[in-house]
C-alpha cells in the first residue's frame, strides 16, 4: 500500500451544545483517527478512484459532554463509513 495522508480542510459539526471547542485541535484529532482507520482497514472504496473527496457524513449520536477524542473517533468512523459506501 502506498503512503496515504489525511488532510481535512474544513469540518462542520452541528448540534454541539457544550462550550466551543478548539477547531484546529479537533480537526487534527479527526485526521489522526481517520488516518488510523485507513491504516487498519485499507483505503475506502470512495477514495480509490480519486484523491480528494467532499462528503457529508451521517448524524452521529453522542452523549452530552463527550470528549474531543471520542468526538473525533466517532466522526472519523462516520466519515470512513460514508467513504466506504462510495458517496
Amino acid at each position: 500500500m502506498s503512503d496515504i495522508t489525511v488532510d481535512i480542510d474544513h469540518v462542520v459539526l452541528d448540534g454541539l451544545e457544550d462550550e466551543p471547542r478548539d477547531a484546529r485541535r479537533l480537526g487534527s484529532l479527526i485526521e489522526s483517527a481517520l488516518q488510523q482507520l485507513i491504516e487498519e482497514r485499507g483505503l475506502p472504496a470512495g477514495l480509490e478512484s480519486r484523491g480528494r473527496a467532499v462528503i457529508a457524513a451521517p448524524t452521529v449520536s453522542l452523549p452530552p459532554n463527550v470528549s474531543d477524542a471520542h468526538l473525533a473517533q466517532a466522526t472519523a468512523a462516520a466519515l470512513y463509513a460514508t467513504l466506504n459506501r462510495g458517496t
